[in-house]
């Protein structure tokens, strides 16, 4: 689910519960709010397409496709192969958690000596 389409159902929930002067607790309503910005790619792509390749996946991660390679063979990004020689395909469900959890880490300072 893109952002548009999110906003979009917010929007007709909010002009349902008005029609019909709905009562509603808060707490569930942004509970409901935050399952479905789970739900959702912030960077626009939908997550219940195609699984993607490598070359595909770097595309949306700015990595390139060796490096999202990389990243599936140590487990970082959860992928599957097609056979034992074929390509890696990665969910676009996948790809959005390892963007959230990337985006979550704290940057580390390296401290070089020489």
């Amino acid at each position: 689910m893109t952002l548009a389409e999110l906003i979009a159902e917010l929007e007709d929930m909010r002009v349902d519960y008005a029609r019909l002067a709905a009562m509603v607790r808060g707490d569930k309503l942004i509970e409901l709010v935050i399952a479905k910005l789970g739900q959702v790619d912030l960077h626009g792509d939908p997550l219940d397409g195609p699984d993607l390749n490598t070359k595909e996946a770097g595309r949306l991660l700015g990595l390139a496709p060796k490096t999202v390679e990389r990243l599936c063979r140590q487990r970082e990004l959860t992928a599957r192969k097609t056979s034992p020689n074929g390509e890696w395909r990665i969910s676009r469900a996948a790809l959005q958690e390892y963007r959230n959890r990337k985006k979550s880490e704290k940057p580390t300072l390296k401290v070089w000596s020489a």
